[in-house]
């Protein structure tokens, strides 16, 4: 399914080349975009164009475009080229401008380059449609540390639900015959009504 959608990118840079005399990127990265948009689909992602973010050192940078999810935590970058531009020298540009490298795809309609953890780690031509495929993948795949410690959190936090409740419930049961338990849970809940009833 990726692969048939590559393949209509391909043909339709082709045809947008090919009619307008050009790879220049503002006439060709909508169809970048489109297929960028739809690799992240498959992972509740929206590419989100032109969005300023600031900078570790402080500093206002415009992506071509952002990945973000529903919370609207930015989940990578895309910076589209112009063909006749020496990309490797567009990369140092934005990499000297404080462009984030955590997860940044540049692509100059010739070839892609994946940027994850301020490391290159893949390159292919963009006539390469497994290779485009796995960069893709890639790309929509990538999870930030702290992104992966906040989900382990969670699943520890779902384990941990069960034995906690349990453990309240015991600690409740274990002081039927207080007193002073009773009296103080007899207070909570009157503060509880209370709370609820003055709202």
């Amino acid at each position: 399914m990726h692969l048939f959608a590559i393949r209509q990118y391909q043909t339709e840079i082709e045809k947008l080349i090919h009619f307008g005399g050009s790879n220049n990127k503002t006439s060709i990265r909508n169809a970048f975009s489109k297929l960028l948009d739809y690799y992240a689909q498959a992972r509740d992602l929206k590419l989100v164009p032109e969005i300023s973010i600031k900078t570790k050192t402080g500093k206002i940078v415009r992506p071509d475009g952002t990945l973000k999810d529903s919370l609207r935590i930015d989940h990578g970058y895309w910076e589209s080229k112009d063909g006749k531009d020496d990309i490797d020298e567009e990369v140092r540009k934005k990499y000297n401008k404080g462009y984030p490298f955590e997860n940044i795809l540049f692509e100059d309609s010739t070839t892609a380059i994946l940027f994850q953890n301020n490391k290159e780690v893949l390159r292919v031509p963009m006539s390469d449609g497994e290779g485009l495929d796995k960069l893709l993948n890639a790309f929509v795949r990538f999870e930030r540390e702290e992104v992966k410690k906040f989900h382990k959190a969670i699943e520890c936090f779902k384990e941990d639900i069960p034995k906690v409740t349990l453990a309240i419930h015991q600690v409740i049961e274990d002081q039927k015959n207080n007193l002073e338990f009773d009296e103080a849970l007899k207070g909570f809940y009157q503060l509880c009504q209370q709370a609820i009833n003055s709202s």
